[in-house]
């Protein structure tokens, strides 16, 4: 039989690994060889770490996993995927897994060493693999509320865009909402305003609509169709802002604005959506109209 000690070299060769893995399957010390391979300072890092994670995700192995978010390189630009990985390995895991990234996200793991820009450089990023991670999680993430608000903000724009969704699932009071909703539709960074619109926007709070109403004037298309979006979600109280988005200044957003008339607006949405299957300059949008109408006579009979 292999010892551990000839298994452990086999793991931390790429080379190798394939067929030690395998030869994992029966034994029951597998979990225990797997994470001190991770942690191996002999493991070429990153391109021996994915294997072990895949195989440690298998396993169920919270701690290995662990073991190879600590195996961050903040001087590799490469090097954080497998952290990434093994963050979203976690999330799968169930309350355990989520646990653990729930504490990542008030306290990334911080190896001692580090110079103060190192420090900072991990710590946003594992924040924005975190969150990515967990942002769907809904009511889970409730005990996470007051970090997510202190990541509002973060530099780091592309773990701030996360923020929103992971607010939306872990918050349900209406002032809190509405504040983030205000935060994420002045924020400087498109998917930041983008998400939030869509996320908060249908927030329930009296103050929201003339926040969605207001984004209808965002210099980026996405950005306001996510506002018309949240305005249908928000049912009767979005409509007039809906028909006044039908005057977009692109085809896109107008032809997303006359299909969500159609399907909100009913009878008040008959006249506007006639102007524009009449007049509008772009074929597309008068088309989107047009069926929009068609919606409106087929619901009448």
């Amino acid at each position: 039989m292999t010892t551990p000690e000839e298994l452990l070299a086999r793991l931390v060769d790429p080379d190798a690994q394939a067929d030690a893995i395998r030869a994992l399957r029966r034994r029951t010390d597998a979990a225990d060889l797997l994470i001190a391979a991770m942690r191996s300072p002999a493991l070429p890092f990153p391109r021996g770490a994915k294997p072990l994670i895949r195989a440690l995700s298998r396993r169920k192995s919270v701690e290995g996993l662990h073991a190879a978010v600590l195996r961050f390189s903040p001087t590799d630009p490469y090097g954080f995927h497998p952290s990434d990985l093994a963050i979203g390995a976690l999330a799968k895991l169930g309350e355990p897994g989520v646990a653990r990234l729930l504490g990542y996200l008030i306290e990334p793991p911080i190896p001692e060493g580090l110079g103060e820009a190192h420090r900072d450089y991990r710590r946003d990023v594992l924040t924005m693999y975190t969150l990515s991670a967990i942002k769907g999680l809904g009511a889970q993430l409730a005990p996470a509320l007051p970090r997510l608000l202190e990541l509002r903000g973060m530099s780091l724009r592309n773990a701030r865009m996360h923020v929103p969704q992971a607010i939306a699932g872990a918050c349900d009071d209406p002032e809190v909402l509405i504040d983030c909703l205000r935060w994420a539709a002045a924020d400087r960074y498109q998917p930041v305003r983008a998400s939030g619109l869509h996320y908060l926007g249908p927030c329930g709070h009296p103050d929201a609509i003339p926040v969605l109403v207001n984004a209808l004037e965002d210099h980026d298309d996405n950005v306001r169709i996510s506002a018309m979006n949240a305005l249908f979600t928000s049912g009767e109280a979005g409509v007039d802002g809906l028909i006044t988005a039908l005057a977009d200044p692109s085809v896109r957003p107008r032809a997303h604005a006359a299909a969500l008339v159609g399907r909100l607006a009913g009878e008040r949405g008959r006249a506007p959506l006639e102007a524009v299957a009449a007049g509008d300059r772009s074929g597309k949008v008068r088309a989107a109209a047009q069926a929009a109408l068609d919606r409106l006579s087929a619901a009448d009979d």
